[in-house]
């Protein structure tokens, strides 16, 4: 008890969503049970049509040159900005892709920052 484990690769699992959290520079100490928050900014989750990884719009706001919508994938709700003045319908399908190397990973008791890294949805 009480011991640390150094990780150069964190799986993060969220319902039937599975991620892999790679730091950028340092591995992570985490111990055991160690409770996380993962940062992801609205420009790094994409909505691609052909991607693996379905969601459905929850909300969306036009607001000139970009649109903020709120993606509902399994029982998360993600924020993502679109560009290009492009709208969707609320109930939509969409395909969801995280993309950028600066993703946060953050002590959820303490709220210390822990790492930055890039994020890869894997197969179950």
């Amino acid at each position: 008890m009480g011991s640390n484990i150094n990780l150069d690769e964190i799986k993060i699992q969220v319902g039937d969503l599975n991620m892999l959290f790679c730091p950028e520079s340092n591995s992570v100490s985490l111990s055991g049970n160690h409770k996380i928050v993962l940062g992801i900014r609205p420009e790094y989750v994409n909505i691609e049509a052909d991607s693996a990884l379905q969601a459905s719009i929850y909300s969306t706001l036009p607001s000139g040159m970009e649109t903020i919508v709120k993606i509902q994938l399994g029982d998360l709700i993600l924020t993502s900005v679109v560009f290009q003045g492009k709208d969707f319908t609320v109930g939509e399908t969409v395909g969801v892709e995280f993309t950028g190397e600066r993703c946060v990973l953050f002590d959820a008791e303490t709220e210390d920052y822990l790492a930055l890294g890039r994020l890869e949805v894997i197969a179950g």
